[in-house]
């Protein structure tokens, strides 16, 4: 399995219009990292959101591609280390 690590596309968005428009009043609602974890069959993504967001189910997975349909939907969890053992079962 690979994992990669690279700004959140949200995250990025939100930074570039601020400095556009100091004024602008916005919230960041994505953490700043996105973690890519992909195998032959499939490629989950786990994101951050910032707490104020969902409460205690900040970290969130979803499958981006895949030849196979791993992860139905959105699953949300409360510690980055429940959502990797989740990534973890679904990509084998």
């Amino acid at each position: 399995m690979k994992v990669t690590k690279q700004i959140h596309k949200g995250h990025q968005e939100i930074l570039e219009a601020l400095a556009r428009d100091p004024d602008l009043k916005m919230s960041h609602i994505f953490c700043k990292w996105q973690y890519i974890y992909e195998t032959e069959e499939a490629t989950i993504s786990l994101i951050h959101f910032t707490p104020h967001i969902y409460g205690k189910w900040c970290w969130e997975i979803y499958q981006l591609t895949g030849t196979k349909q791993v992860l139905g939907d959105i699953e949300r969890f409360r510690t980055k280390k429940e959502a990797v053992n989740a990534i973890k079962k679904y990509l084998g």
